[in-house]
């Protein structure tokens, strides 16, 4: 990217962004959790070298009315092919997209599921697409998990087998007016290959991200597995996130040079360690891959209306 790379944020704002991204506070549970049993299918691939040089807290996004990176044409204008992005509200902000479908959300769990993987008690779930629009009503009867839980003492801490799982899909109220959904990833075509580290874009709700009132993007790297290996496939990435980026649609070319759903970011840290204890160097951002589970529930859920 060609922006500044300035450190910004004190340290306690730098913590915030970094911990386990961003989990609602409310634990209340609820009866209507629906839980999905398929695991991903993924390939192993080598990790590199030492971490990856992941920058959080270092802004690398730039607003979408000034993204047009040369070395993704495919996602300009961002305004338009980027609008599938949305900020989601539902007790906690973060981000999500819609996939497949007009009416279908993709999102983190962390933002409707407990940490003992209960849905917490919400008023009210709703979504808007980060290149405007009116604000559309999640149907939260409709919300299908990917059986998130934390393991008591593990909740400031990274982990690959917790974030594969870190998703939820539902139906919205009606279809958001204006927007092509992303698509899902066509492996016979070979997209969505974790075994192939490629460039990505993210897009993704800002929130707090310094000073940024508006929807933010970034041309970064998917560099392979996430720590915990092929029995925990979790997406590895050196892209940039902050407070409301949970749940960042992260895209990728796809055979016919339009942008394709590769996964979602959902937590931010280093192995065993959340990113404040290392410093910045070494962070990185991670999330469950779109091929798999969610592709399977997002084409269920399109099928049965």
């Amino acid at each position: 990217m060609s922006i500044s790379n300035e450190y910004v944020g004190p340290l306690a704002i730098l913590a915030a962004i970094c911990v386990g991204v961003f989990w609602p506070d409310d634990d209340a549970p609820s009866d209507t959790d629906v839980l999905f049993s398929s695991e991903p299918e993924v390939v192993p691939v080598a990790m590199p070298a030492g971490p990856p040089p992941g920058v959080i807290g270092v802004e690398g996004r730039v607003p979408f009315d000034t993204f047009a990176p040369i070395e993704a044409p495919w996602v300009y204008p961002a305004e338009q092919r980027l609008a599938a992005s949305v900020d989601v509200q539902c007790g906690a902000s973060g981000s999500g997209a819609l996939v497949g479908q007009a009416d279908i959300v993709l999102f983190a769990a962390h933002q409707v599921v407990a940490l003992d993987g209960t849905l917490i008690d919400i008023d009210q779930c709703s979504v808007r697409s980060l290149a405007g629009g009116p604000q559309i009503d999640v149907d939260l009867e409709t919300l299908v998990t990917g059986r998130f839980v934390v393991e008591t003492g593990q909740e400031n801490r990274f982990n690959a087998e917790v974030s594969q799982h870190d998703w939820a899909v539902a139906r919205l109220q009606r279809p958001m007016p204006g927007v092509t959904p992303y698509t899902l990833p066509d492996p016979a075509r070979g997209e969505g290959d974790p075994g192939r580290t490629i460039d990505v874009v993210t897009a993704g709700a800002p929130q707090d991200n310094f000073d940024e009132d508006t929807a933010l993007a970034q041309v970064c790297r998917y560099e392979g597995l996430a720590p915990g290996g092929a029995d925990a496939p979790a997406a590895l990435y050196d892209c940039d996130v902050g407070r409301g980026g949970s749940g960042s649609a992260v895209l990728a070319e796809g055979w016919d040079g339009q942008p394709y759903l590769f996964g979602i970011i959902t937590d931010s840290s280093r192995g065993g360690a959340p990113c404040h204890e290392m410093g910045r160097e070494g962070c990185f951002t991670a999330g469950p891959f779109a091929a798999g589970a969610i592709s399977e529930t997002i084409s269920t859920m399109a099928s049965t209306r």
